[in-house]
């Protein structure tokens, strides 16, 4: 059975909580149609892995109310072999991110209760999946799930080396 459906579930569970909890009415005027964030938005390589987006189009089509503008999903690869999926979502500008929405957003992501990490100067919730590490954090407008197969022995570098990145 194949790795990738299990790692891409991080979007499929992140996008009805962005859509459903958010708290948006159904006027016509606050339907945010999001789009998928291009190949840019990463380095082509982490730690080693080779950085690729993966199409999102057909999960993104029917979001309409959320809170997120854009998304982007990316696969990391050691050759041919999956290691990490990252989900790169970004707020709307009308987004109102506090602790509630990133508690909703966070307690949708994984089959484990969230634990809440510092790593630096940023928190990080860390839960698992069939599988999986995933981690959770936020930026001012925008959030991250990086979710890593149990058997990657580097997921904690692999998280730090993203924790550095500007995105």
């Amino acid at each position: 059975m194949s790795r990738r459906p299990a790692l891409l579930l991080a979007l499929a569970l992140t996008l009805p909580v962005l859509a459903g909890a958010c708290g948006r009415g159904t006027n016509e005027d606050d339907k945010v149609v999001i789009t998928q964030l291009g190949s840019d938005v990463l380095p082509g390589e982490i730690l080693g892995l080779t950085v690729d987006i993966e199409d999102v189009e057909e999960r993104i089509a029917g979001v309409d109310r959320s809170y997120v503008e854009s998304t982007g999903l990316y696969s990391l690869r050691d050759g041919k072999e999956l290691k990490a999926t990252l989900q790169l979502s970004r707020f709307t500008e009308d987004a109102e991110i506090d602790r509630k929405l990133r508690l909703a957003i966070v307690d949708q992501i994984g089959s484990t209760k969230p634990r809440a990490f510092r790593m630096g100067d940023q928190t990080v919730y860390l839960t698992t999946s069939k599988r999986q590490a995933v981690a959770v954090f936020f930026r001012p407008r925008s959030f991250v799930v990086l979710s890593t197969l149990d058997t990657y022995d580097k997921g904690r570098t692999l998280l730090r080396e993203v924790l550095e990145l500007d995105i």
